[in-house]
């Protein structure tokens, strides 16, 4: 009952102490022990937060699936990284996407080569010793047609060989 009548957002713990003639810190142990943290200030702060930078949050994710950091999104629509990261942490799914943006931004549709059915695609980023290479913050460099096979097969490729002779060419299907 205590639980119920805090969660309706009518009373403070105070006041519920009051109206069941308990005291303030008996009323924060029930609630404790039920799992709900935070005094009425908090909860009303915390789902202000969520209705007033739902949308924004919703643009940040949509940012940075499309290769941009997160930095640099939540500092163009406006909203405080201590915000942003209490309402919207990127997963798994959104990781990979904003991998997929940023390798596939760099690459530019080349010939069909014979012998294939798709075009190359050809490597417009940086080249190391004639080989496309894509930085990773946090795995250092390494060829970008590894990245894409990757990010496309859910693999690293068993050899990573280019069997189309485009020393550009960075297509998943290009490569064993």
């Amino acid at each position: 009952m205590i639980c119920e009548l805090y969660q309706t957002g009518k009373y403070t713990e105070k006041e519920l102490g009051e109206k069941l003639g308990v005291s303030k810190q008996y009323i924060q142990q029930v609630l404790a022990k039920n799992g709900i943290k935070g005094g009425l200030k908090a909860r009303l702060k915390a789902e202000y937060e969520v209705r007033m930078y739902a949308e924004a949050i919703a643009l940040i994710r949509e940012q940075y699936r499309k290769g941009i950091s997160i930095a640099k999104a939540q500092k163009d629509i406006g909203v405080p990284a201590n915000i942003r990261s209490r309402l919207w942490r990127p997963n798994d799914d959104d990781n990979n996407e904003h991998l997929k943006s940023k390798l596939f931004r760099k690459t530019k549709v080349g010939e069909i080569p014979q012998g294939f059915t798709k075009p190359c695609l050809e490597w417009t980023g940086y080249y190391h010793q004639n080989s496309p290479i894509f930085a990773r913050s946090n795995v250092g460099q390494r060829k970008a047609f590894y990245w894409t096979y990757f990010v496309t097969k859910g693999e690293m490729p068993s050899e990573g060989v280019q069997t189309c002779g485009n020393r550009k060419c960075v297509e998943p299907s290009h490569i064993k």
